[in-house]
């Protein structure tokens, strides 16, 4: 590594940020160092590409790099710029500088002064890069930022990408629907490329005002209604999967609680939307959301922390209550603290709807929405501008969502109202096959069995009574 310290240009680094490339700040600086860069071992040059697929199981990083290299021409040419990669990869930055008004479906963007002084850059724009390189980001013409993602063709994320892209209410600045949408799919010699416009991450920053809160979960909540009114099963829905329509400049370690992220909140410009497919499924649009089931075996991918019902050995559950109980996990981590203040109470019984073990008492996507807007209604414009209290905003994470009592707090008229919305909790026989599960592979193994055995029997005596029925016609 070289030892010259970035006391000059460079284009790769941010002029705020004076390290050496050894890892060294350097403190004779005027600027303020927001961060030191090591950079990375210099990556092998790939000059053939031909054979080459970002699908392939022993493709590496050096592979991955230099396929993308290859395609910059031919993206430019469809409209796309890649961003600029550092030498050792650890960074991009853009090429274009965009001028014009920013809104929906394209994400807001600043580089804030991280002194505070109200002034915004366009140079150097430094991001950090993919981690897999499975996608790449870019710009349109106009400069917008986009992220150019490959896609198999013959696959259920390809299906319901098409199935975005095919909708254009997603590209509505009027309507919020909740889910990121898609600008535009390219192929190429057998290739098939997708265009979304690039939305940033950290969507739950130091909540200031009730309305934030309530702006997530409804965005959320419209987004789930939408995939599951197109038969589209999530699968994955986590607080990495959901995006924000505002990107920051990454090298800027309080990005998140920054003034331009604010003031867009305050002027109620800011959107939230369900993101990544790549491990969804889609099913016919006639099937039931109610009565619908699938293999548990497809409930292993995705987040890792499951809801009731694919915990005890369950050989089918149902793919959208499914999610709920994911959306609602998500939402319990991060707003269940606050289910004890007014005008909060009412997350109390939805997210007990949402997460409950009882499957025939967990709310639908449909329901939950119709529930939150229902109860938002009610509320004033001012207690919709409360400020929450910073003295609970940390707790979000500090209470396991299963054991946590988000009635505690909850006065005792909304109890009575609400009491058919109370969690139930799994029962002592459920927490002890779940003890078996994941005791060993055996435990699991005679969970199994078990199960398909009762099944059968199940399934034998509904045969037998049918014919019976049949008989006596």
């Amino acid at each position: 590594m070289s030892n010259v310290e970035a006391e000059g240009y460079d284009p790769f680094y941010d002029p705020f940020v004076l390290v050496t490339r050894d890892g060294q700040v350097n403190m004779d600086s005027p600027a303020k160092p927001l961060f030191v860069y090591n950079e990375p071992a210099t990556p092998q040059k790939i000059e053939d590409v031909s054979g080459l697929s970002f699908f392939s199981d022993s493709i590496n990083i050096d592979q991955c790099r230099a396929l993308w290299d290859s395609l910059r021409p031919w993206l430019k040419e469809q409209g796309y710029t890649l961003y600029t990669s550092s030498p050792g990869y650890r960074n991009e930055r853009p090429h274009l500088t965009f001028f014009g008004e920013q809104k929906h479906p394209f994400a807001y963007f600043v580089n804030e002064n991280p002194d505070g002084i109200n002034e915004q850059w366009e140079f150097p724009f430094v991001f950090s890069a993919p981690t897999m390189l499975q996608f790449a980001y870019g710009q349109d013409e106009e400069g917008r930022h986009v992220i150019v993602k490959p896609v198999q063709e013959d696959t259920d994320e390809f299906r319901i990408l098409e199935c975005l892209f095919n909708d254009k209410s997603l590209l509505d600045p009027t309507i919020n629907i909740g889910v990121i949408p898609v600008l535009d799919i390219l192929r190429r010699e057998g290739q098939v490329f997708v265009i979304m416009p690039r939305w940033g991450t950290s969507i739950v920053t130091e909540i200031q005002y009730v309305y934030e809160v309530f702006d997530i979960i409804e965005s959320c909540l419209n987004g789930l209604v939408f995939l599951h009114q197109h038969r589209i099963f999530h699968r994955d829905i986590r607080t990495e999967n959901i995006l924000i329509n505002h990107l920051q400049n990454d090298s800027f370690i309080d990005c998140r609680n920054g003034q331009h992220r604010a003031s867009m909140s305050q002027e109620k410009c800011l959107r939230y939307a369900l993101n990544d497919f790549n491990v969804s499924l889609i099913f016919p649009q006639q099937i039931s959301l109610e009565d619908f089931r699938i293999s548990s075996y497809l409930a292993s991918w995705g987040i890792d922390d499951r809801p009731y019902g694919v915990l005890e050995g369950e050989l089918e559950f149902n793919p959208f209550l499914y999610d709920v109980g994911c959306l609602g996990i998500f939402f319990c981590e991060e707003f269940q603290h606050l289910s004890g203040y007014m005008p909060f109470y009412f997350l109390a019984p939805l997210l007990d709807g949402m997460v409950t073990a009882d499957l025939d008492k967990r709310l639908s996507a449909v329901e939950a929405l119709s529930f939150f807007k229902t109860e938002k209604e009610k509320l004033t414009e001012d207690e919709l501008n409360l400020q929450v209290d910073t003295a609970v905003s940390g707790e979000a994470r500090v209470h396991y969502w299963r054991t946590y009592d988000r009635w505690a707090h909850v006065p005792p008229e909304f109890k009575k109202r609400w009491k058919h919305y109370q969690m139930t909790k799994p029962s002592w026989f459920g927490k002890f096959i779940r003890r078996v599960i994941q005791s060993s592979d055996r435990g699991a193994f005679i969970v199994y069995k078990v199960r398909r055995f009762e099944k059968l029997i199940q399934t034998s005596f509904q045969s037998a009574f049918y014919y019976v029925q049949l008989l006596y016609k």
